[in-house]
């Protein structure tokens, strides 16, 4: 495009965009979040929307409402020009206004530009730019010149003079130039790091004179709306740039409008979180991808996972590792000295003249101990009930029976209690320092740091050996020929590692090593030579790309000679007799847009590469088989990866991706517990949509009605909508995951392979599971798709015969509804008023009135904003769990209810019959339910005194304990133990995708 002006003279009006009209309807997704936020000036935006949702569209359309001169800012030149096409080809402006002058654009086009406003010349209503245009340093010199500065106040608080202290820095520069070098290279990282701390006048002087004479015409020409793309990258100095312009809006009078848009913001675990957030707060609104999927703008998506055991040798690594651990755990912790110490943590300061388990100062001595470190109270409570491993004392033998059952320790616990035991016991006796070094060094072989100042934790072998296991390579072979034989020469796979090896040092890591060759310790080159050793895969025309290289099957020439046409690099290959490896150097770009045109072509069917390359902005739309072999869980990483896969193909209008995420776990009698690749697997199934199965349809899709090529759902609008929610139960089903939970303590390669071959089963069904993505949408050739919104529900559980009366799904949804009571009578939910509606309780699955093992109730609350609704979950869902720190009160209610419905409370008669059914349920010997109540839903006296009424009138019989009672102390421990939740309630969050 031209210039930065369309050429005319004279001033714009004040709101030139407010006469922008759209030229096509905007999908019902996108008029919901339109409808839901207000760009108003001054205001601040952050939108996020799936790739393939018209991000771009709705940034326009936000503009466009504000009216005012806008500014957008993208990170490449390609996504620049997008900006600019769509203005023109989705936007006219009335009849009669000066025409764009800088494009063959029409002459009732919108007037845009992708270059800074000409002094002296009309301005665009809309200018696109890159991050980079703005932001540029031209070399290190600010930068150095700051961390001079910097220095020299350093020295100065040690007592020179600023002109002493500039004099000592010459004569070191002089003297010692490496040293000097270090320390300004030190210094100008901090800096870097801290840049958004400083001025206005220190920002303009690190900038490049370009790039402030850019800005300077950006703010003389008017603009007062500015639109940040894919936001995300707003995590460096770019994002201290934007907020330098804003301030400079700002200080010329207008109130700047700012529009975050990205597909995936950060995560919270980000480094750079703070400054992101710090410029664009918390998510406003956000387009959910089973809106944009039903609206047919994404292809749907199957989340599916594969389990595997560690290789042989690994496995062999592992059992070595765990028994030298429960030696070190039964010599250090088992012995006379360590069950002293594991009883100090449970119950400090018991009386040595505790003769009985119910006197109350051993019962207050064990709530303390509790809730002075939760954690670590918990797993040595869990190895104290381990009595046949150690011999017994009095206090044990008290304090033991009071203690609440708990999962036995996995490694981690089991080292953090090596850990603090040798900083508590070990560490102050000087006499023990042998001891203190062994132990020291037993936990450095698992990945465990111990210092004077404290636990420094790194990677077990365990998470090590699970994450990067030679199995997972395996099982991608089989998924592979799997989806091979299910599609034939229609699929297009990808495999994704977190880098081309492993090579941080570790014990583990050697193990990891193929055995009988010398190569990569996992990763994408390890990966790609297993997959070569399959004859099938590798006619596939298999591709590694990594940033150092590409490969391709060795006899492969005319493939790579097809990558040098392509690319116009020379690509010279050396031959290994298993591959053909040529480097990239700077042509990684080239490559990677070649080889998905080689995908898109059907040369090449698969490609292997890392996330750095392949995770974000690839885009490959032919690619429809997607195996996740990385460790990130951050759902800016699992969205990024996830929407590799979800384009629309093209080719292939009845597209259905399909994303496995390989999961190792450990074996039976390994002598070892771990989660960690599971929960790996857990948080990315909280990031991702699945088709969950109805109640009595365990999974497996439906056999669908007849299905166009067109891919047309089965049954249009008037069929039943399909349950879509986040959560491994949804990837799952219900009976999957129970056997799962079950396989997690250690699991025989026979269960591990029913278990895969159940989920399996049906891959050659596509066309089923598009119909249950679809089912209900609306079809039509302009497919805009229905209104919804996501809700942040609760699926709760409970245990067969936990209920002496009543129906669970209607003893839940009461409970529910006495947590929405008490968060309205407190302020903590708004109720709404005369002329607003308020908040409205939806159970979404009564399926709990079945009482049958694992029958769920799930509700959710919809007529409030996401962070109302989402704060009403964390509070009913930490009211059903075992509670961490220590609450004030605690609710005793008894497991029954005599309402019909959970919407219709008992009338007098029926509370008066459940008040005497309750009566034998009080107490130690009862089967009450003790929950401990979360500050969240009542902080005071007052507040809990609401729920008890609201749980009394809604549910059922119910008592109030003061945690600050010495009496009520055991009913702390027993909400913490077996008459508590722990193994007779189950609440997770889910959210759900509802539509109207």
């Amino acid at each position: 495009m031209a210039g930065g002006s369309d050429g005319r003279a004279g001033p714009d009006p004040p709101r030139p965009l407010a006469a922008w009209r759209l030229t096509e309807p905007l999908r019902a997704y996108q008029e919901d979040l339109l409808a839901a936020v207000d760009p108003a000036d001054g205001a601040t935006l952050h939108i996020v929307a799936p790739p393939g949702a018209g991000k771009t569209l709705l940034g326009l359309a936000l503009a466009a409402a504000n009216g005012r001169r806008a500014l957008v800012l993208a990170p490449t030149t390609i996504v620049r020009a997008q900006w600019a096409e769509q203005a023109r080809r989705f936007f006219r402006v009335p009849a009669g206004a000066p025409p764009d002058a800088s494009s063959d654009a029409p002459a009732s086009a919108p007037p845009v530009a992708d270059a800074p406003p000409v002094p002296g010349r009309s301005a665009a209503h809309l200018t696109a730019l890159t991050y980079q245009s703005l932001a540029v340093v031209d070399d290190s010199g600010p930068w150095q010149e700051a961390a001079r500065r910097r220095w020299i106040d350093e020295l100065a608080r040690d007592g020179r003079n600023p002109a002493r202290a500039c004099a000592w820095l010459d004569e070191l520069a002089a003297s010692n130039r490496s040293a000097y070098t270090r320390g300004i290279r030190s210094r100008a990282a901090a800096v870097r790091a801290g840049v958004d701390e400083l001025d206005d006048a220190a920002v303009a002087a690190l900038l490049s004179p370009s790039a402030r004479e850019r800005l300077d015409a950006l703010v003389d020409a008017g603009v007062a709306t500015i639109v940040v793309d894919e936001c995300h990258h707003l995590r460096a100095h770019w994002a201290v740039v934007v907020r330098y312009l804003s301030r400079r809006l700002a200080a010329a009078g207008r109130a700047p409008t700012l529009i975050g848009l990205t597909a995936t913001a950060p995560s919270s675990e980000d480094p750079s979180y703070a400054r992101y957030h710090a410029l664009l707060g918390e998510v406003d609104a956000e387009v959910p991808v089973p809106a944009v999927i039903r609206a047919g703008c994404l292809a749907p998506a199957r989340e599916l996972a594969w389990f595997t055991l560690p290789a042989p040798e690994e496995t062999g690594f592992l059992a070595t590792a765990g028994a030298e651990l429960r030696h070190r755990v039964a010599q250090i912790l088992l012995a006379p000295d360590g069950v002293d110490y594991l009883l100090g943590v449970i119950a400090p300061g018991a009386p040595a003249d505790v003769r009985a388990a119910d006197d109350p100062r051993l019962v207050g001595a064990i709530v303390a101990g509790f809730d002075a470190d939760p954690r670590l109270a918990a797993a040595a409570a869990a190895l104290l009930r381990r009595t046949g491993d150690y011999v017994p004392t009095p206090l044990s033998v008290l304090a033991v029976p009071l203690l609440p059952a708990l999962d036995a320790l996995d490694v981690d616990e089991e080292l953090h209690l090596l850990a603090r035991y040798a900083l508590d016991r070990l560490l102050p006796d000087a006499d023990r320092r042998g001891e203190w070094d062994a132990v020291r060094e037993t936990l450095r072989g698992f990945g465990m740091h111990l210092t004077d100042a404290g636990i420094r934790a790194g990677r077990s072998p365990v998470d090590v050996i699970t994450a990067g296991s030679r199995a997972k390579d395996v099982a991608a072979v089989d998924i592979l020929r799997r989806e091979l034989a299910a599609l034939g020469e229609r699929m297009r796979a990808v495999v994704v590692t977190d880098a081309a090896e492993r090579s941080a040092v570790h014990r583990a890591l050697d193990v990891l090593a193929a055995p009988d060759r010398t190569g990569a310790a996992g990763g994408a080159l390890r990966c790609y030579e297993v997959l070569l050793s399959d004859a099938d895969l590798r006619a596939l025309n298999p591709v590694l790309l990594t940033g150092r290289e590409v490969r391709v099957p060795h006899g492969q020439d005319g493939l790579l000679a097809e990558l040098r046409e392509r690319t116009g690099l020379d690509l010279p290959a050396r031959d290994d007799g298993w591959s053909l490896r040529a480097a990239t150097g700077a042509g990684r770009a080239e490559l990677v847009l070649a080889v998905s045109g080689l995908v898109a072509a059907g040369r090449v069917h698969l490609v292997v590469g890392t996330r750095g390359l392949l995770g974000e902005g690839w885009d490959c739309p032919a690619v429809n088989t997607l195996v996740d072999l990385t460790t990130v869980t951050t759902s800016t990483a699992v969205a990024q990866l996830r929407g590799r896969s979800m384009r629309l193909d093209p080719a292939w209008p009845g597209k259905v991706a399909h994303v496995w995420s390989v999961t190792c776990l450990l074996p039976a009698g390994a002598g070892l517990r771990s989660s960690t690749d599971l929960d790996r697997l857990r948080r990315k199934a909280e990031s991702t949509w699945s088709v969950a199965p109805r109640p009595g349809e365990e999974d497996g899709p439906a056999d669908p009605a007849d299905e166009s090529e067109a891919g047309d759902p089965a049954g249009g609008p008037g069929a039943a909508n399909p349950v879509v929610e986040t959560g491994l139960v949804a990837v799952l089903g219900p009976a999957r995951l129970r056997t799962l939970e079950r396989l997690a303590a250690g699991a025989a390669p026979a269960d591990v392979e029913a278990l895969n071959a159940d989920i399996a089963a049906g891959l050659d069904d596509r066309a089923g599971e598009r119909c249950r993505w679809l089912a209900g949408a609306a079809v039509g050739p302009d497919r805009r798709g229905r209104h919804g919104a996501v809700l942040e529900a609760v699926a709760i559980t409970g245990a067969a015969g936990l209920l002496r009366r009543g129906s669970p799904g209607v003893f839940w949804s009461a409970a529910a509804l006495a947590v929405l009571d008490v968060m309205i009578a407190t302020g903590r939910v708004d109720g709404g008023a005369a002329d607003r509606p308020g908040p409205e309780l939806l159970v979404l699955d009564a399926g709990g009135a079945a009482g049958g093992p694992g029958a769920e109730t799930v509700v959710a609350l919809t007529g409030v904003g996401a962070a109302p609704g989402a704060r009403y979950a964390e509070a009913l869902c930490t009211l059903l769990s075992v509670p961490v720190r220590r609450p004030r009160f605690v609710l005793e209610v008894a497991p029954l209810t005599l309402a019909r419905t959970g919407f219709s409370p008992p009338g007098p008669l029926r509370r008066w019959l459940a008040g005497l059914l309750g009566c034998r349920d009080w107490g130690p010997g009862g089967r009450s339910l003790y929950l401990a109540v979360p500050r969240a839903l009542a902080s005071s006296r007052a507040d809990v005194e609401i729920f008890l009424a609201a749980w009394e009138r809604r549910v059922g019989p119910c008592r109030l304990h003061l945690v600050s009672d010495a009496e009520a102390a055991d009913a702390l421990l027993a909400s913490r133990g077996g008459r508590g939740v722990g193994g007779r309630v189950s609440a997770r969050r889910t959210r759900r995708w509802a539509e109207r």
